[in-house]
């Protein structure tokens, strides 16, 4: 079976054939072209008509015949419409019926040569003995699979999204798990540290190295108390659940300038439009990944973040530009550049757009644009 490239230059060679073996060239003798035409007009691949005036069929090659499933004598004399049903009415149609005067050829691709799911051809036609010459190149297997691939390509992506909303429920579940379980246990032994401690000498304060070890241990839990609470707020920042989306991002920010030198500039102006949760965790998440990665591999000393309505509120944009290296085109273009893969993949349920444009040595610039949705019910305003 062929494939849709492969029938595009077979339809394209054919065409060449076809004007070599009917022009007029001073060298070939009749005969040597009468017999070149006869070869290929029985060996093409593709089905050739060819229609008087009125594109009433004249004769039609082998091929041709077997996709009519008919006598040559009951095909000829049929009109083009019954052979390809699809172009009654169609622009495609008026220009078959102009070729025999204008001589202008035209092509057209899947065009059905029936109105309940037969074959799909990508057609050619021109002018020939002041009728139509067309060619017909069976399309049907590039259809199905065009048509297979696009229901693959709807599951994957559904299942993407799929995987995306899993993950994001068992990340707040663990969080949800670690705080309520780990927090209260740690916070009891080190109150029964100081019991400890209060106890230790009977009324007698402990001696120095005991009074020591137990402070020791009292600091250990509280960074562990610490460490729990970060780690649970990188699964899933309570502030987003609680206080809305745009605080969370202050909070992103706020303890990202803990750890990195790099300056932020941050503007909120979304003049009070609420987010859904779902929307509002995909603005955050997108924003998170695309303002660590700075952090980590831009070499930036400054940046700055907006998030504001933009076409009257029909749509939220959110811009993140910093003065790093910039970020080179095959780095964009990447298929392990798994954060930008990442951040498509949040944003194709909402329609999103992303954009990333860097320039060598002053920058790079992420653009995000989402459709603001009608109706939304999240606290994502100040």
């Amino acid at each position: 079976m062929s494939t849709a490239p492969q029938a595009k230059q077979r339809c394209a060679s054919d065409r060449r054939a076809l004007s070599a073996a009917t022009s007029p060239p001073s060298r070939i003798p009749m005969g040597s072209r009468l017999k070149m035409m006869k070869t290929f007009w029985d060996a093409t691949q593709n089905s050739l008509y060819f229609f008087d005036r009125d594109l009433r069929l004249i004769d039609l090659n082998p091929k041709a015949l077997k996709r009519t499933k008919t006598k040559k004598s009951s095909a000829v004399g049929r009109h083009i419409l019954e052979f390809f049903p699809s172009l009654e009415g169609s622009e495609h149609y008026r220009k078959c019926q102009e070729i025999p005067r204008t001589g202008k050829p035209f092509s057209v691709k899947e065009v059905a040569s029936s109105h309940d799911g037969g074959p799909v051809f990508s057609i050619y036609a021109f002018r020939v003995n002041g009728g139509v010459g067309l060619i017909a190149s069976d399309e049907s297997l590039s259809c199905r699979v065009k048509s297979e691939l696009k229901m693959t390509i709807e599951r994957l992506e559904n299942l993407s999204a799929h995987n995306l909303a899993l993950r994001e429920e068992e990340s707040r579940r663990i969080a949800r798990e670690i705080h309520d379980e780990m927090s209260p246990l740690l916070t009891t032994l080190k109150m029964d540290l100081f019991w400890l401690l209060a106890k230790a000498g009977n009324g007698v304060p402990p001696p120095p190295a005991v009074h020591k070890r137990i402070a020791e241990m009292t600091d250990l839990i509280d960074r562990s108390i610490e460490s729990i609470r970060k780690v649970c707020s990188e699964l899933r920042p309570a502030l987003l659940d609680n206080l809305g989306l745009f605080d969370a991002i202050e909070w992103q920010v706020q303890e990202s300038q803990k750890r990195y030198p790099v300056r932020c500039r941050l503007s909120i102006d979304c003049n009070g439009t609420r987010f859904d949760p779902d929307l509002s965790l995909c603005i955050f998440r997108v924003f998170q990944e695309g303002y660590t990665n700075i952090l980590r591999h831009a070499r930036a000393t400054k940046v700055s973040v907006s998030l504001r309505n933009v076409l009257s509120g029909k749509a939220v944009v959110l811009k993140i530009r910093d003065n790093g290296r910039g970020i080179r085109p095959e780095e964009v273009a990447d298929p392990k550049s798994f954060g930008l893969i990442g951040m498509r993949e949040r944003l194709r349920p909402y329609k999103g757009r992303m954009s990333v444009r860097g320039t060598p040595d002053k920058g790079t610039t992420l653009t995000i644009s989402i459709p603001a949705p009608a109706k939304s019910s999240q606290n994502g305003q100040r």
